[in-house]
This record gives C-alpha cells, structure tokens and sequence, in this order.
C-alpha cells in the first residue's frame, strides 16, 4: 500500500485517518451486523453534510471528513471479514 500512499492524494489522508483510527480504538471486532450499523450512521453523516452543501450552503471539507472516515470503517470491515475467515468462522 506504500505505492498507493506516496504524495498528496486521499488515499494519503485515509491511511492517516486508519493509523490515527488504530491508535486510539485498537484492532475492531465487531460481529458483522454491528459494523454495518457502524457504516449506516457514518453515511447519515455523509448525507447530512451532503445535504447541508446542497441546500445551506454547508462545508465540504466536512463531508469530506465524513468520506474518509466511512472508507476507514470499510477498510476495517475487511480486515475483520479477513481475520474471521482465517480464524475458521
């Protein structure tokens, strides 16, 4: 992923945003119906700052926080998908 991550670009910041993640909240495990609740708030989230560009004139640097931090959570997912699987679940 080091390839992936070299400059500016948003894969940048959502590594950043997965260390930053990892440092403060650990390895997640959550059964899969918990992350994807996890997932439906963080796209309420989106959709209201979306919402809020649209119509109010709202930041889109939060939603693009918002963005970031929702691929973070898939990222995570994944890796929980991955760990399950090689644990036999």
């Amino acid at each position: 992923m080091d390839e992936l991550v070299e400059g500016p670009s948003v894969l940048k910041e959502i590594a950043s945003e997965y260390e930053l993640q990892r440092r403060k909240f650990g390895v997640a495990t959550h059964p899969y119906l918990t992350w994807c609740s996890i997932l439906q708030e963080k796209l309420g989230g989106i959709s209201r700052s979306a919402l809020n560009c649209n119509f109010y004139r709202g930041s889109d640097s939060l939603l693009r926080k918002e963005c970031i931090r929702m691929a973070v959570i898939c990222i995570q997912m994944a890796e929980a998908v991955d760990s399950n699987n090689a644990n036999g679940e």
